[in-house]
């Protein structure tokens, strides 16, 4: 019980900590971007979509193996 405990904390974290890290990423590239004065920042894609993509690429890629 204990190491299914700690087992699923750990994935937790990983998995909150991915998706902090690549927001935080995009908005540092938005935030840059604004500071050159451009009108055309853009927020980056949804955490969720980008791993949605990142799936289908990698099933694709395990089906044509």
């Amino acid at each position: 019980m204990k190491i299914f405990l700690v087992s699923f904390v750990l994935v937790m974290l990983t998995a909150c900590t991915s998706q902090a890290v690549y927001d935080m990423m995009h908005e540092r590239e938005r935030q840059e971007c604004l500071k050159q004065g451009r009108s055309d920042c853009q927020r980056g894609e949804s955490y969720d979509k980008y791993k949605q993509k990142r799936d289908e690429v990698m099933q694709y890629e395990d089906i044509n193996k």
